[in-house]
């Protein structure tokens, strides 16, 4: 039986996970298509991939990870976390719960278009916070993964364009929606 802590964070995980769905909504207006719970498989692991992307300015794998506020440090603000390109500093501390997890699944889903579709197509991975200021500091020595508030992906996504066709997005689209009504339970 799980305890109410975890209750509570699967409900947190779930409520991210359609938070940043929402913000992802508008894009299909500029040709955008939207996939959700992507099912991938690497040897014998399973996972998922919280939502794809697919559209005139690229593919991208958006990794939701929704966090509590908690006790900030002296000089924190309780609602900012900052990303120096390697690490995220929350108000409590330093980790990188998330980018590594965002980046295998981009590597992963380009791969899965590659041989599904012949196409090699650069799959970006983002990290979606729910909730939190993200700040900002990058340095030379980057991640791959970009790192958001959700409401700024229409921003950040819409305007791009010139990277994959028309026929490219209905493509991919259609063989990742085929992937998603093939899983089994």
């Amino acid at each position: 039986m799980r305890s109410r802590s975890q209750k509570r964070g699967d409900f947190l995980g779930w409520f991210g996970e359609r938070y940043v769905a929402q913000w992802l909504e508008p894009l299909k207006a500029d040709g955008w298509k939207i996939i959700h719970d992507v099912p991938g498989k690497a040897g014998a692991k399973k996972f998922n991939i919280d939502h794809v992307a697919v559209g005139p300015g690229g593919v991208f794998a958006v990794e939701t990870k929704a966090r509590r506020k908690g006790h900030a440090r002296p000089g924190f603000e309780d609602h900012v976390v900052f990303f120096d390109g390697r690490e995220l500093e929350w108000p409590w501390g330093r980790d990188d719960h998330g980018l590594e997890q965002a980046e295998r699944n981009g590597v992963w889903l380009a791969e899965w278009i590659k041989t599904e579709t012949g196409e090699r197509v650069h799959v970006s991975p983002i990290l979606a916070l729910p909730g939190w200021k993200v700040k900002k500091q990058i340095g030379r020595d980057a991640r791959l993964s970009k790192v958001v508030n959700p409401k700024c992906l229409p921003d950040d996504l819409g305007p791009l364009k010139g990277v994959l066709s028309d026929e490219q997005v209905a493509r991919i689209a259609a063989k990742l929606r085929a992937l998603c009504r093939d899983v089994e339970e």
